[in-house]
């Protein structure tokens, strides 16, 4: 039935991106509220899935003799056990891998956006470091001078954040990932099914700054008084099966 509905509303080419980005809307909802609650869970599952496509392709990357079935499970064991026991230092760099992109974009839509037209060609025979350091040195000067400072930043700060409040950085990471999905596919969502409305969106660069801080620091302060409720109440349901241990009427 919602692949009918999808497919008559949007039509042969259309249906599958409508799906996607009302999967991506439900899924950034549920990041952006109550992400933090279930984020080992969450870490995890994404560490298995890391460990299983790295594992599949790494018999080709470095002529290993196993199957390319025994290394994905190998890999997926191996990353997920790390992102269950090391879960601080997954949402560390979480963390930084998301300030990091997200100020990277906001200085590319300040200094590039409208002045950087195609990049240049590889000639044949340039190697690739070559290549990229030209592409490079034909961005703006201002861009090239402020996107490693403020990249640099974020992944600081997150890596600091994650070692000393590693709550407040679960909850930042999951209501940036939220709002980051919730903005990006919803905006898919309105370009292929109501255009139009994607003008009554903030086209100015501080207004979509405000918004965009508004709605993380909003989930944010959602996710850690829910976070913060639930600690009183798994200490309680301790105590509680504590008391009803036989072990301490067999020692009195």
């Amino acid at each position: 039935m919602f692949y009918q509905f999808l497919l008559q509303r949007f039509g042969e080419t259309g249906w599958l991106v409508a799906a996607m980005s009302i999967c991506g809307v439900l899924s950034g909802l549920v990041l952006w509220l109550v992400g933090a609650k279930f984020s080992r869970g969450i870490i995890t599952l994404i560490a298995v899935s890391i460990g299983a496509l790295i594992g599949l392709r790494m018999p080709h990357w470095f002529s290993v003799p196993l199957g390319a079935w025994a290394t994905a499970i190998g890999g997926a064991l191996l990353l997920g056990i790390t992102g269950y026991s090391l879960h601080r230092m997954w949402v560390g760099a979480g963390l930084s891998l998301l300030l990091a992109l997200w100020a990277g974009i906001l200085v590319w839509n300040i200094y590039c956006s409208g002045r950087v037209g195609t990049f240049p060609d590889r000639v044949a025979g340039m190697g690739i470091d070559e290549y990229w350091t030209q592409v490079w040195n034909g961005l703006p000067r201002d861009f090239r001078r402020i996107a490693p400072f403020l990249t640099g930043l974020g992944i600081v700060f997150g890596v600091v954040v994650s070692i000393f409040w590693s709550r407040a950085a679960s909850v930042m990471l999951y209501s940036i990932l939220g709002v980051s999905m919730l903005m990006i596919m919803g905006m898919l969502g309105l370009a292929i099914s109501r255009p139009q409305l994607l003008g009554i969106l903030p086209s100015q660069t501080g207004s979509q700054i405000a918004t965009f801080g508004g709605m993380v620091l909003f989930g944010a302060l959602v996710q850690w008084r829910t976070s913060r409720q639930a600690v009183p109440e798994n200490q309680q349901q301790k105590i509680q099966e504590q008391n009803d241990s036989p072990i301490p009427r067999i020692a009195a």
